[in-house]
């Protein structure tokens, strides 16, 4: 009787290794940030141009009231409002004003840090099972379990935020600019819209600014 054939060895059930465990986990997390990132984008513009209005009022009367200078379209009371100007005067594209850089920050940030944590968390994984291997147990490891899953949470949230400061800066400057007009700061030249001109004015104008180069990004 002829032996019935095998069937093929497959890897479908298999999990990934501790090698590829951080960059799976990493890129889920990225294209969660970016799905999440385009979705409430609008909300998180019209919010930032409040936040600045009422911040160029103080600065201007002392006092979070209208400024005779400032222009209609420059006056939000509140995140509604925001949103309707903005549609009022700068169009829907007005809305996603800095979106590009706001994109990548989150695809970045989201990327880093869950690369970061998962591979300090096998590290630190692997450093307890020898820990407990020579006979730790008890009430000490248990505290010692919950120190280590803090620990490689606050080192990937410092690695996280220190490559990010840069992205972050460019971020807000792009946001807080309206159509047509130079970065928040005033530099730089004017961008009709939100896409690359107007992100690489902002850099540029960052870059320039009190001849700090490349400091600037981390002030």
């Amino acid at each position: 009787v002829a032996p019935s054939p095998r069937a093929p060895p497959t890897n479908l059930g298999r999990r990934p290794s501790n090698a590829t465990m951080p960059v799976i986990e990493a890129v889920s997390g990225a294209v969660g940030g970016l799905v999440s990132t385009a979705m409430v984008y609008p909300f998180e513009v019209a919010r930032t141009r409040v936040c600045a209005s009422a911040a160029k009022r103080t600065a201007a009367t002392g006092h979070a009231e209208d400024s005779d200078d400032e222009e209609e379209s420059e006056r939000y009371s509140s995140v509604a409002d925001a949103l309707v100007k903005i549609v009022r005067y700068e169009g829907v594209a007005g809305l996603y004003m800095g979106l590009i850089p706001s994109a990548a920050k989150s695809t970045l940030s989201n990327f880093i840090f869950y690369f970061w944590y998962s591979t300090f968390k096998g590290a630190f994984q692997r450093a307890r099972g020898a820990v407990e291997a020579r006979g730790g147990s008890g009430a000490g490891a248990a505290f010692m379990a919950k120190l280590v899953e803090l620990l490689h949470g606050m080192a990937a949230g410092a690695c996280t935020g220190l490559m990010i400061m840069p992205l972050d800066m460019v971020v807000t400057r792009v946001q807080t600019r309206g159509k047509g007009k130079g970065s928040a700061s005033g530099g730089g030249d004017g961008g009709s819209d939100g896409g690359g001109n107007a992100t690489l004015s902002v850099i540029k104008s960052i870059y320039e600014e009190g001849g700090g180069g490349l400091r600037n990004f981390f002030a």
